[in-house]
């Protein structure tokens, strides 16, 4: 059958339209522009179109398109030489690409795919390709002797080829968008290395790297095993550094002045898991994920895992879907999972707002041999939001780590610097342990105020508002350390250290024999009301103890207490009232050491 091609003139004067008809298969949409000393060649066999030619220098093998998509059930074959290390694809022409079907390139080579007009990659769009994937919005690619593969510079000449490597992504004006969807079934549910073969995925040792101005992921899925996953949204010009690794390519911000948005939605995930945890960077403005959206890199091996790290100038925002059917709700995760004996990863948030709400989790735990990944987050503002609905669920949003029941491996740290902490609603920041590994510490400086209120909906007091430092197992809980101008707890919110026995049935080796931690508290007011309670308490192991000083202690129907239920000892309390203001109104210390000082 004939192409067929369709172009309609509108002449608004004498309104004359004209339509000239030609008969074209959907998968002759890889069009070579010409503009290579040797241009690029495409043969199409069915849904295949395999692309040979290409103007080759070096191990660089430079291809130059005026459009590139690829529908549904179509396949796009680079049909390189071995020898070549990095395929290098342009779009000069003047529309946006559209990915919904394979693309696949020979042995080992690195694949770099640029359209200044924006690229879309459809439910079904795959990668066959050996090495890493970069795929961007750049106007150029910056080569390491100066010169560039430029979507602009449409004539032939010597100076679009270099042997050098790449080194960079250059954006001349502002960027169009990038656009991933999926079918939102691409979360991890057990430990095995490959659990899903749908979606955009790369080779362990390699990157996958997206970069454009605003970008959407709706329901897409985005994987590598133990590899590095890259997404990076900028607003304005710029250049954005290409440095090799031994994971493929680190990408560099230095010199982006402005960023742009990312939003993750509908189950989208990025998940950088393997035998080592892989890495996974964001580069934005504003970072959301909601609808069960994940950003996950866990240990499933022997090998040591890497680190999920978040630089989201103004906003970084996770909503759940409170009573939703998902397996895991919206998550930031670096895990150890079950049997794996490797170290877990890292989680480093860099934001202006941190907001987690709706059952949404920012974690890090082992359920395996290794020990658990720490997190740490620097903000201006946090808040962290249980949920605002009543569900079947016990549980809201929470910052944690956490020993799981049968882990051996130890507990990871959390650490928070911020102006203002706001835990309202049932949410919480926790370093727990409920097997005999030994519980994270963790530390919370606030600048200017904590403040800790109310319970979930429909749960009371049994799931307040909280910082705390837990074991029911037999390791050690850790520590929680407190700097803040202002404390104020209300509505039954809580501040513990503790060593409990298990309020659930779950499989515990010598359950609630680990001693609890200490609690540090320097804050220049402290305000407890409404049944909110600072507390060390023990079932079994050795009670913690409270250490608080303050300017200005105020106790309104609240309380500061360490007690022991069972064999441990309880622990002391320290408070230090530096100007001597402490007013008790309905309210009461208990334990060894109960007088302000």
């Amino acid at each position: 059958m004939k192409q067929v091609l369709i172009r309609l003139f509108f002449i608004t004067t004498n309104v004359l339209l004209c339509f000239q008809i030609t008969i074209k298969p959907a998968n002759s949409q890889i069009v070579p522009d010409a503009s290579l000393r040797v241009n690029s060649q495409v043969t199409i066999d069915g849904n295949i179109t395999t692309i040979t030619g290409g103007s080759q220098s070096g191990s660089n093998l430079f291809h130059s398109f005026g459009q590139f998509s690829l529908p549904t059930g179509t396949e796009a074959h680079f049909n390189n030489a071995l020898n070549i290390q990095n395929i290098l694809v342009r779009v000069t022409g003047q529309f946006p690409s559209s990915i919904d079907g394979l693309l696949q390139a020979n042995g080992t080579a690195n694949l770099f795919f640029i359209n200044p007009n924006g690229i879309s990659f459809g439910p079904n769009a795959s990668l066959n390709i050996g090495g890493s994937f970069i795929a961007s919005t750049a106007n150029s690619i910056q080569f390491a002797d100066g010169t560039d593969f430029d979507t602009q510079q449409t004539s032939p000449t010597q100076a679009l080829l270099t042997v050098a490597i790449p080194i960079g992504l250059r954006f001349t004006n502002k960027p169009a968008s990038i656009l991933v969807s999926g079918d939102g079934q691409g979360a991890r549910t057990g430990s095995e290395l490959i659990d899903t073969t749908s979606g955009l995925r790369v080779q362990g040792n390699q990157t996958l790297a997206l970069v454009s101005g605003d970008m959407t992921l709706t329901g897409a899925t985005i994987k590598t095993v133990g590899g590095r996953i890259e997404l990076g949204s900028i607003s304005g010009e710029g250049l954005v550094n290409l440095t090799p690794t031994d994971k493929g390519w680190v990408l560099g911000y230095s010199n982006i002045k402005t960023f742009g948005d990312i939003q993750l939605s509908d189950a989208a995930v990025i998940d950088a898991s393997g035998s080592g945890g892989g890495n996974i960077r964001v580069n934005s403005r504003n970072l959301s994920l909601t609808r069960g959206s994940q950003l996950e890199a866990s240990t499933l091996g022997t090998e040591a895992g890497g680190t999920i790290e978040i630089n989201s100038a103004d906003s970084l925002i996770l909503v759940g879907a409170p009573g939703s059917d998902l397996f895991l709700n919206t998550t930031i995760a670096g895990e150890v999972y079950e049997g794996a004996t490797g170290t877990g990863g890292s989680i480093k948030i860099n934001t202006g707002r941190l907001l987690v709400a709706d059952e949404a989790q920012i974690s890090a735990g082992t359920s395996g041999i290794g020990n658990s990944g720490s997190i740490a987050i620097s903000a201006r503002d946090v808040e962290i939001i249980g949920k605002s609905v009543i569900t079947d669920f016990p549980f809201g949003s929470s910052i944690a780590t956490v020993v799981e029941p049968g882990a051996t491996g130890a507990g990871g740290d959390i650490n928070i610097n911020t102006q203002r902490l706001v835990i309202r609603d049932g949410g919480a920041v926790s370093v727990s342990t409920y097997s005999q590994g030994n519980g994270g510490n963790l530390t919370i400086k606030a600048s200017d105020s904590v403040v800790v209120t109310g319970q979930l909906p429909g749960y009371g007091t049994l799931s307040s508002s909280r910082i705390s430092a837990l074991t029911w197992g037999s390791g050690n809980a850790g520590n929680v350390n407190l700097e803040a101008g202002r404390l104020s707890l209300a509505d039954g919110a809580r501040i513990s250290v503790s060593s409990e026995f298990p309020s659930v049935d779950i499989p515990i080796e010598n359950p609630g024999t680990g001693n609890a931690g200490n609690l540090q508290i320097n804050a220049n007011k402290v305000d407890l009301a409404s049944e909110s309670s600072i507390l060390a308490a023990t079932s079994g192991g050795e009670g913690g103890n409270i250490f608080l000083t303050s300017d200005s202690l105020l106790l309104r129907n609240s309380s500061i207490n360490t007690n022991a239920l069972n064999a441990g000892n309880s622990g002391n309390i320290n408070i230090t009232a530096v100007c001597d203001q402490t007013h008790y109104r309905n309210s009461f210390l208990i334990g060894s050491k109960n007088r302000p000082q």
